[in-house]
């Protein structure tokens, strides 16, 4: 009998790179510094910036998978007192209310990017700063559509279970 293969949780691709790219730089930074008495002039910046967006990526990997945090007064003292359809409103209260904030910061982003489109970074020539912005942006335009999604796969389960 041939065995089902495991599913493959492609968000988590993503940070998971830049997890190697922050070591990489990190190990090449530490390594030119003090073994060429050289450091690089980038390399810094370079890390804040992968730092940054494994963050925000690590973000829409947890959201799609309800892996956040929760509020625990609510979740395990009155989950068992509510009704099934008073919880399933809640829990499409929170994503809508986590959707909403996630495009707003999305909406902010790409605002921020338009202003400082042709600002170049100062260490890393080829970088500009609203670029940054569009990727953060995306970032938050994902979480805000993986919350989109929950509310609709959601609704979805619940019709097929009735």
């Amino acid at each position: 009998m041939r065995r089902g293969r495991r599913p493959v949780d492609y968000e988590y691709w993503l940070p998971g790179a830049l997890i190697g790219l922050l070591f990489l730089i990190g190990c090449f930074q530490i390594f030119s510094r003090f073994i060429f008495s050289y450091p690089l002039t980038w390399g810094e910046e370079a890390m804040r910036l992968s730092f940054l967006l494994l963050v925000f990526f690590g973000a829409f990997a947890v959201t799609k998978n309800r892996a956040h945090l929760l509020v625990d007064l609510i979740n395990i003292y009155g989950r068992p007192k509510m009704s099934v359809r008073c919880w399933k409103s809640y829990e499409v209260v929170v994503l809508i209310v986590q959707a909403s904030f996630f495009a707003l910061c999305a909406y902010g982003s790409f605002q921020m990017a338009a202003v400082r489109w042709n600002i170049v970074s100062q260490t890393m020539p080829f970088w500009r700063i609203g670029f940054m912005y569009v990727l953060t942006g995306s970032a938050f335009l994902a979480c805000s559509l993986a919350s989109v999604y929950l509310i609709f796969h959601d609704k979805k389960e619940e019709e097929a279970g009735s």
